[in-house]
């Protein structure tokens, strides 16, 4: 018997459970029959919304592509196997205007089911090392992308181009700060520091003077200071750079609070706005400056960093972790509750989209994405859970064409009598095209290997085995 699952979102229900019986663990006498009986009902569940008026005519085009099945036998014979079953997100609507609706829905089922797997992948036990990678760069290139930005606490949804680092010319208490560490300005300096591109030409300034003052002065016009938007991939700087975002947000996933968090904050403020001046391959050799290498740094450098880094701190922590927890949340595709604004939402949803980057390792627009997480350790925590790393390569799935399914089962009435395998080919053959579809190659087969760690070429194929080896097809397969 098959438990009804609701997953908390419009217009999808999976159901999962375990077999009661040793006899039915079969591809041919259960689970397909199962997952035939499941796009059929999807099928009709989408091609008409409820409440339509009888005059309007179901939009039998709008349905989900796929309808997929996931199964894993267990060491045991004996025990009943797992299986899960979903399918994808469809325009389900053939009314003009509720096109914009429907669309954001569209956007807002992906994210949930890319928030689904990376759940998996970082916090199940163990946590699945590709995904979780992934997962740990997306959000390192995002906060460090976003670092001078976000000064809005007061909006639900912060507009991340505003500069958090800004407005200081006008700022009392930086003002009082620059003016304690740096009482003399440098000369050529033009001044006023108003934001952190002025205040690192200003560090510039300073080092110069404190290598002239030391006996070595920088003996070449217009020292060059690697632009802090570099530092997260310059080879130089990288590094430190990713371990200092990388705790803060391991932080902030833990809940640290905010003076937890401070040692983070400094550390990494230092690390964003020390001068690192290149030195000219052209310059004549030179003991202190190595041409085409960066500077030391200048005497005094770094003590003044420190100060700077924590008065900054100060100032601007409230605007900092708010953006660190709003960069972590909407990383994670979750969204704020109570917004209702159309407007806010939309714009929320568009800070979720660029901050994922890359839609096709969000592992969204599958059927297989939520029996591939479902399925996973993180879903079946206790004396029966099975490891990953084992396990995770012995899944088998299949998916089945949702719309070539509801016509031949609903409409043309083809699988009245029996629906197995001989039955799908007899209808693949008088429609003329396949019931079956393999996992797309853009989306799936990227996901599996992730969220199951398949290692191998031969691993991934093991996945469709039973569909591409097993099932009788006159019709020729969907190409990946």
């Amino acid at each position: 018997m098959a438990q009804a699952v609701n997953i908390p979102w419009p217009n999808f229900v999976a159901f999962n459970g375990r077999l009661t019986t040793a006899t039915f663990q079969t591809w041919q006498n259960y689970f397909l029959p199962l997952t035939v009986l499941y796009a059929w009902a999807v099928y009709l569940a989408y091609i008409q919304f409820v409440g339509a008026p009888l005059l309007v005519r179901p939009n039998i085009e709008a349905v989900p592509r796929m309808t997929c099945v996931m199964y894993l036998q267990r060491q045991d014979n004996s025990l009943p196997p797992y299986f899960f079953l979903g399918h994808t997100k469809a325009r389900a609507t053939n009314a003009p205007d509720e096109f914009a609706t429907d669309e954001r829905d569209n956007s807002l089922c992906l994210d949930y089911r890319a928030q689904m797997v990376f759940n998996a992948a970082q916090f199940g036990n163990p946590p699945l090392p590709e995904a979780a990678r992934i997962w740990d760069e997306r959000m390192r290139e995002t906060l460090f992308e976003v670092l001078p930005g976000v000064t809005a606490p007061l909006l639900p949804v912060e507009d991340f181009r505003q500069e958090v680092f800004a407005g200081m010319a006008n700022d009392p208490i930086i003002q009082n700060l620059l003016q304690a560490l740096i009482p003399i300005v440098p000369p050529g300096f033009p001044g006023p520091v108003d934001n952190l591109k002025d205040l690192q030409k200003l560090l510039v300034a300073v080092a110069q003077v404190s290598w002239a003052n030391a006996g070595t002065p920088m003996a070449w016009p217009s020292p060059s200071n690697m632009a802090s938007t570099l530092r997260l991939k310059r080879p130089l700087t990288q590094e430190g750079m990713e371990t200092a975002i990388n705790d803060l947000i391991n932080a902030q996933i833990a809940g640290q609070n905010d003076q937890q968090l401070a040692p983070l904050w400094i550390r990494l403020i230092k690390l964003y706005i020390i001068p690192l001046i290149f030195v000219p391959p052209s310059i004549p050799p030179n003991p202190t400056f190595e041409a085409g290498k960066y500077a030391p740094h200048a005497p005094g450098m770094v003590v003044l960093v420190n100060a700077l880094a924590v008065g900054l701190h100060t100032a601007y922590s409230v605007r900092l972790n708010i953006k660190l927890r709003r960069v972590v949340q909407l990383c994670r595709g979750h969204r704020t509750p109570g917004l209702n604004s159309a407007q806010e939402i939309a714009l929320e949803q568009k800070w979720i989209t660029k901050f994922r980057r890359n839609v096709t390792e969000d592992y969204g627009r599958c059927a297989e994405t939520y029996p591939a997480s479902a399925i996973s350790e993180l879903f079946w925590n206790g004396p029966d859970a099975y490891n990953t790393a084992d396990e995770g390569p012995k899944i088998r799935g299949f998916a089945l064409q949702t719309q070539v399914i509801g016509k031949g089962a609903a409409e043309l009435r083809l699988l009245d009598q029996v629906f197995d395998t001989n039955q799908l080919d007899q209808m693949s053959n008088d429609l003329l095209v396949s019931a079956y579809r393999l996992p797309c190659a853009q989306f799936c087969r990227r996901m599996l290997p992730v969220v199951q760690m398949r290692t191998t070429p031969q691993e991934l194929d093991d996945y469709d085995d039973d569909l591409v080896n097993h099932v009788a097809k006159t019709v020729v397969l969907p190409p990946y």
